[in-house]
C-alpha cells in the first residue's frame, strides 16, 4: 500500500474489493481479485485532478520548508559556538540569524542549503540581520481545501451579499434582469467569485428587488414620520407599453434644514379615464396610505384641466408649475409673430442640412479650423420645445461665421439675410429672459419663494420698449399680455407671498404691490400664533449683508431691477415685532443657502419653524418630470413587457435607495 492513491482512498471495511475516496466520499472498486490501484487513479484524474496537484505541492512545500528549517537550527547552533559572533538571543525568541555556516570557519555555506535559502554568499551578512521565522508549519486540512473550491449554498452569507448588491445595481443602473444571463457578466462574476452561483433572472425579480422595495419602503415611511409639513408635486406619464401612470413626489425640510425630494411612487392608474374626480381620489388614496393628508402643505400640479378641476374640489391647497406656464407663455408670443415662425423654420433647414450630410459638416469643420473657431455642432431643436429652439439659434449666432464661409461652397437649403441675423440676436436676447427662469425653477434645492420674483423681474423685463426695427415689440407686448394674464394675483397668492417674506434674499423687496405686503404680514402673523413658540433667548442674529452686495448671474440680474432699499433694524417685543425686524434686516445675498440661514439662526424660533412649512413648496413639478425620465428608461424597447407593478418598484428603489 506504497501507491500515491492510498493518500486519498481507504479500504471499505464492510468489503474489501472497494475504496472509498476521502474527498468525495464515493466508493471505488479495485479491480475485482486483482485488487489494482488503476479504478482509483483514474478517479482522482478525472475528478479531483486539480486538488490533487495542489496537494501534492503543498507536501512538498512543507516538506522543504521543514528541510531549510532543520538547516537553519543547526547552522544557528554552529554560529552561537563560534567565537567570532556572539548573538545575544533569548530562548523564548522567534527571532533567528540567518543561515550562515560558521563551523566550516570560512563562513561559505553549503551548494545544498545556499540553493534552498537562495543565497550564495553569506559572509557578507551581519550578526544583526535576522528574520522571522514562525514556531510551527500548519499543513491546511483536507476540509479546508473542499470549502475553499465548493460553490456558495443559496443561503450562505457571502453568497446573500453579493446576490443583494448585484440587485442593487440593477436598480440604481436602469440594468434589466436578463443581465445575469449575459456572456460577459457571467464570465465577469465567474472570474471574481468562482464560488458565486447567479441566481436566474426570475429570482431577482420575483424575490430580490420586491425584498429590496419593502425595505426601501420602509425607510422612506420612518422619513415622512418625522416631517411635520410636506408639499407634493404630481404628473402623469404614459409608458411605451401605453400603460399609464402617475408620479408623486413629497418635499420637506428635515430637523437638519435639508429640503429632502422623495418619491412615493410612480403609480399603475387604474382608472379606464383620467377625470378630474378620478385623479383626486387616487391621490387622495395614495396619500392616506402614506398617513401624509394631515401634513399636506400644498400639491403642485400641471396646468392640464382634468388635474386642476380634481384638485379644485379637494381639500388640498394646490399651485400651477411655473415651468409649464413660461413656456406657455413664450409660444403664446413665438406662434403670433410669422416672422419668427420663418426664422425659426429656415434655422431648422440649414442645422438639418449639416446634419444630414457628410460633405456639409466636413466644410463646415474646415471653415471652423481656418477661422480659429470652436469646433462645435449645430443643435437642431425639437419644435415642442421652445428652449431647443432658443439653444439652436445660439448656436447659429455663434457660428455665424464659419456658416457664412461654409455656404460659399456649399447649397444650403435657404441663407440668413442680415436683418434675419439681427432679428435672431434680438430673439435670443429676449428668450434668455424666460430661459434663465427655467434654469432658476429646475434646481435641486429651489423654493416657491422665487415664484413672485421671477414673474415681477419677467413682467419688468417685457415692459421695457424694444429698440426700433428690432422686430420683437410684438412678440413682447403678446409676452406680456399672456403672463399677466396667467399671474395677475400672484402676490394675493398667500403661499407665494409668505414664502417669498421668509426668504432672507428677498423677504418684502420684490413685491409690487405695498398693499399685498400687508397681507401677507397679517397672514404670516396668524400662523405664527398658531405656532407653539419657546420664549426666544438672547442671542446674536446671523451677520447680514445688504442688498447692495447680491451677485448678479442668471435671474438675480433681472431681480435686482426690481429691489427695495431696507430700513433700519428695530427691537424685538413680541410675535409681530419678531416679524417686523426680521422684515426691516438687510437681506441676504443671492449665494446664501436659505435652508442653512435658518438652521442657524435662533433669533426668530417663530419664523424659524414656520419657514420649514411654506419653503418646502417647489415651484414646479420638475421632481415628478424627473421620475418620468428614470421611468422611461427602465420601460424602453426591450423591456417594454415589464409589468407595472414592477415598473413601480424600480422606479421607488432607484430614486430612493
Amino acid at each position: 500500500m506504497s501507491s500515491e492513491v492510498w493518500k486519498y482512498f481507504v479500504i471499505d471495511r464492510q468489503n474489501s474489493g472497494y475504496a472509498i475516496c476521502q474527498i468525495c466520499k464515493c466508493t471505488i472498486s479495485r479491480g475485482g481479485k486483482s485488487k489494482t490501484t488503476t479504478n482509483m487513479k483514474k478517479h482522482l484524474e478525472n475528478k479531483h485532478g486539480s486538488y490533487v496537484h495542489e496537494t501534492k505541492k503543498q507536501r512538498l512545500h512543507s516538506s522543504e520548508l521543514s528541510e531549510i528549517e532543520e538547516n537553519e537550527i543547526d547552522d544557528s547552533s554552529a554560529q552561537n559556538c563560534s567565537s567570532e559572533t556572539t548573538l545575544p538571543l533569548s530562548s523564548n525568541s522567534d527571532v533567528r540569524p540567518t543561515a550562515t555556516d560558521s563551523s566550516r570557519g570560512s563562513g561559505s555555506v553549503s551548494p545544498r542549503h545556499a540553493e534552498k535559502v537562495g543565497q550564495t554568499n553569506i559572509s557578507s551578512r551581519t550578526p544583526n540581520q535576522y528574520r522571522l521565522t514562525p514556531k510551527s508549519q500548519y499543513q491546511p486540512t483536507l476540509q479546508s481545501f473542499i470549502d475553499k473550491t465548493a460553490q456558495f449554498k443559496s443561503t450562505d452569507p457571502r453568497a446573500k451579499s453579493i446576490t443583494q448588491h448585484k440587485g442593487r445595481m440593477m436598480c440604481l443602473d436602469n440594468r434589466p434582469f436578463s443581465m445575469v444571463e449575459d456572456r460577459g457578466f457571467t464570465e465577469f462574476v465567474k472570474f471574481l467569485e468562482p464560488r458565486y452561483v447567479l441566481p436566474s433572472r426570475k429570482h431577482f425579480s420575483n424575490t430580490v428587488v420586491p425584498h429590496m422595495y419593502q425595505e426601501c419602503r420602509e425607510n422612506v415611511n420612518k422619513k415622512l414620520d418625522e416631517a411635520e409639513h410636506v408639499s407634493l408635486t404630481t404628473d402623469m406619464w404614459t409608458s411605451t407599453a401605453n400603460d399609464d401612470y402617475l408620479g408623486l413626489t413629497v418635499n420637506f425640510v428635515d430637523s437638519n434644514f435639508v429640503l429632502q425630494h422623495l418619491n412615493i411612487g410612480v403609480i399603475p392608474f387604474p382608472e379606464l379615464s383620467h377625470t378630474g374626480n378620478n385623479l383626486c381620489n387616487f391621490i387622495t388614496e395614495t396619500l392616506e396610505e402614506w398617513k401624509l393628508q394631515s401634513k399636506v402643505v400644498a400639491i403642485v400640479r400641471d396646468n392640464a384641466r382634468n388635474i386642476t378641476a380634481g384638485l379644485e374640489s379637494s381639500e388640498y391647497e394646490h399651485l400651477p408649475c411655473l415651468a409649464h406656464t413660461l413656456q406657455l407663455v413664450v409660444k403664446e408670443g413665438l406662434l403670433n409673430n410669422k416672422n419668427v415662425n420663418n426664422l425659426i423654420a429656415n434655422g431648422r433647414r440649414i442645422v438639418g442640412h449639416f446634419k444630414h450630410s457628410c460633405k456639409a459638416t466636413k466644410e463646415l469643420k474646415k471653415a471652423q479650423a481656418t477661422l480659429k473657431m470652436k469646433k462645435h455642432k449645430l443643435i437642431q431643436d425639437e419644435p415642442t420645445r421652445w428652449n431647443s429652439s432658443l439653444h439652436m439659434l445660439q448656436r447659429l449666432l455663434e457660428q455665424k461665421q464659419s456658416v457664412s464661409l461654409a455656404s460659399a461652397t456649399l447649397q444650403l437649403p435657404v441663407t440668413f439675410s442680415s436683418a434675419e441675423w439681427n432679428l435672431m440676436t434680438n430673439i435670443v436676447n429676449l428668450l434668455s429672459i424666460f430661459n434663465h427662469a427655467t434654469l432658476a425653477v429646475s434646481t435641486q434645492c429651489v423654493t416657491a419663494s422665487e415664484v413672485i420674483p421671477i414673474i415681477n423681474s419677467s413682467t419688468e423685463e417685457l415692459r421695457k420698449p424694444a429698440p426700433t426695427g428690432s422686430g420683437v415689440q410684438g412678440i413682447k407686448n403678446d409676452m406680456l399680455a399672456a403672463i399677466t394674464l396667467k399671474y395677475s394675483d400672484v402676490e394675493e397668492n398667500m403661499l407665494y407671498a409668505v414664502a417669498t417674506l421668509l426668504d432672507p434674499r428677498f423677504k418684502h423687496h420684490v413685491f409690487v404691490q405695498d398693499g399685498n405686503v400687508t397681507k401677507a404680514k397679517v397672514f404670516l402673523i396668524e400662523e405664527a400664533r398658531k405656532t407653539i413658540c419657546l420664549k426666544q433667548p438672547e442671542t446674536e442674529s446671523v451677520p447680514q449683508t445688504s442688498s447692495q452686495a447680491m451677485e448678479s448671474h442668471g435671474m438675480w440680474t433681472f431681480y435686482s431691477n426690481i429691489m427695495k432699499t431696507a430700513p433700519s433694524v428695530s427691537h424685538i417685543a413680541s410675535v409681530e415685532d419678531e416679524i417686523n425686524v426680521y422684515l426691516e434686516e438687510p437681506i441676504q445675498n443671492s449665494s446664501t443657502n436659505v435652508f442653512q440661514y435658518w438652521k442657524e439662526n435662533t433669533k426668530y424660533p417663530c419664523l424659524k419653524k414656520l419657514s420649514k412649512k411654506f419653503l418646502c413648496i417647489p415651484p414646479s413639478t420638475v421632481h415628478s418630470e424627473r421620475l418620468f425620465s428614470t421611468a422611461g428608461l427602465i420601460v424602453d424597447q426591450k423591456r417594454n413587457r415589464l409589468d407595472p407593478e414592477r415598473v413601480k418598484m424600480l422606479v421607488f428603489l432607484n430614486k430612493n435607495l
